[in-house]
């Protein structure tokens, strides 16, 4: 009997293992093979990835195109198959990348809702940088996307990549293609993609089962999921001001050591009055027949995108040297006026004004150079165009005093410019007069006044 009794508890446990054993694989049998799920006989496309170009939520109010609005979003698809395919369907899913399982997206089932504004509606196949291609061995080496194949969106989650059915993708191969013009996800959220390949042309053909949803794949060949996320554009922000730097001394910029910009104690410290004339006992003087000339140092910076033009505002309204404010007409008249009938551009040769005793007043400019900071020693960058007439070389002057728009006008003349932003462009100013052997005694002068314009 107690041997009766052993058998018995022995037999029993058996039949609790069993039963326990048959529980435990009658419980798990739906998870790896959903009744919806046809798979043939396809492994998981590894590696796989998806790589979006903007990885923003759209709706941004503020940002609506381009990087950080979430819209016309690229995403490349990467994967490598196992088993060659004809066609293949790609899935966006909210809340699961699990083949089979309910697919919360668009508004293409009843009950299916939206990644958050989600849409693949517009989608493309990319093309010249975004051109697929392939590491694919073995067989044609066709590329998913490549001759033959095409795009459609049957919903506004879901594309099919079909082949036309004679540009079969091989086997073993690495495939890469870009998908233009997704919109992505309006909240900041993780969504899920699906992938699955097809041996027939297009996924709603596929057979024994079809396609017909994410929840019903049909019978698909090689699969994958794969999760993607939406996080908040870095808006970055930084201020540049407006700057204009600008200033005239009689220093020459040699002598600029101490920080040579126009912060150079130097520039304060030489007024760019210049007086004309040569040493006469103890005056300096104009000696008729005789030119003279004194030189001024100009320096610009600027970050205006269009640079700055100069310009030149004569104090006289002849635009020449008075000893009256212009109200003599200037007897040392503008180069302009010298027998230049409407040519107030032209510039003139001051050794001709001794030759003619003639007694003439103009301007020139130098060849402009690029200085250096001293403290940090940036260099400077730029270039300067000098304007007609005061763009002449050697004893060659000018002075355009045409009403208006000459010197003598409200804005004063035009003598250079440069079109881009500049730094430490630094230039000379050259005065020369020349006077006759009648031009009445007196102190002659002006007030000239330089005038830099940025064009930001």
């Amino acid at each position: 009997m107690p041997k009766m009794m052993s058998m018995w508890r022995r037999y029993k446990r058996v039949v609790y293992v069993f039963a326990v054993g048959a529980l435990i694989i009658g419980t798990y049998i739906p998870i790896f093979a959903p009744a919806s799920v046809s798979a043939l006989s396809g492994v998981q496309l590894e590696p796989r990835s998806i790589q979006m170009s903007d990885a923003s939520p759209s709706g941004n109010a503020t940002i609506t195109t381009g990087v950080g609005s979430g819209t016309n979003v690229s995403y490349k698809v990467t994967f490598t198959n196992t088993n060659a395919f004809n066609s293949m369907a790609i899935n966006f899913c909210d809340n699961s990348p699990i083949i089979g399982d309910t697919c919360l997206n668009t508004t293409a089932f009843p009950g299916e809702t939206s990644p958050g504004g989600m849409s693949v509606s517009s989608a493309a196949i990319g093309t010249g940088a975004d051109a697929p291609t392939t590491t694919c061995s073995g067989g044609a080496g066709n590329t998913v996307g490549g001759t033959g194949w095409s795009i459609s969106e049957p919903n506004a989650y879901t594309v099919y990549l079909t082949s036309g059915g004679s540009n079969t993708v091989c086997s073993g191969g690495t495939q890469t293609v870009t998908l233009t013009g997704i919109t992505n996800p309006t909240p900041v959220e993780s969504f899920y993609g699906r992938m699955y390949t097809y041996t027939a042309n297009a996924p709603a053909s596929a057979t024994p089962t079809a396609y017909t949803s994410a929840t019903v794949p049909g019978s698909y060949l090689d699969y994958g999921g794969i999760a993607l996320s939406t996080t908040q554009v870095i808006t970055i922000t930084a201020k540049v001001q407006e700057s204009l730097s600008f200033c005239v001394t009689s220093a020459i910029y040699s002598t600029w050591t101490t920080t040579g910009d126009c912060s150079d104690p130097n520039v304060a410290s030489h007024s760019p009055s210049a007086t004309l004339g040569s040493v006469v006992g103890t005056n300096v003087v104009l000696t008729p027949e005789v030119k003279s000339t004194a030189t001024d140092t100009f320096q610009l910076s600027t970050n205006a995108t269009g640079g700055a033009i100069l310009d030149m505002h004569s104090s006289n309204t002849c635009g020449g040297l008075s000893v009256n404010g212009g109200t003599d007409s200037c007897p040392i008249e503008a180069i302009g006026d010298f027998g230049l009938t409407g040519g107030q551009t032209n510039t003139f040769d001051l050794n001709t004004a001794e030759t003619d005793d003639a007694a003439l007043f103009g301007a020139q400019l130098g060849t402009a150079t690029t200085g250096t900071a001293v403290i940090s020693g940036l260099a400077g960058t730029g270039t300067l165009s000098n304007i007609a007439p005061y763009n002449g070389t050697g004893t060659l002057f000018g002075m355009n005093d045409t009403a208006v728009t000459g010197v003598v006008g409200e804005y004063g003349n035009e003598i250079a410019d440069t079109t881009a932003p500049c730094y430490l462009l630094t230039d000379t100013l050259t005065f020369g007069a020349t006077s006759a052997l009648t031009t009445p005694a007196g102190i002659y002068s002006t007030n000239i006044s330089l005038i830099a314009t940025g064009s930001f």
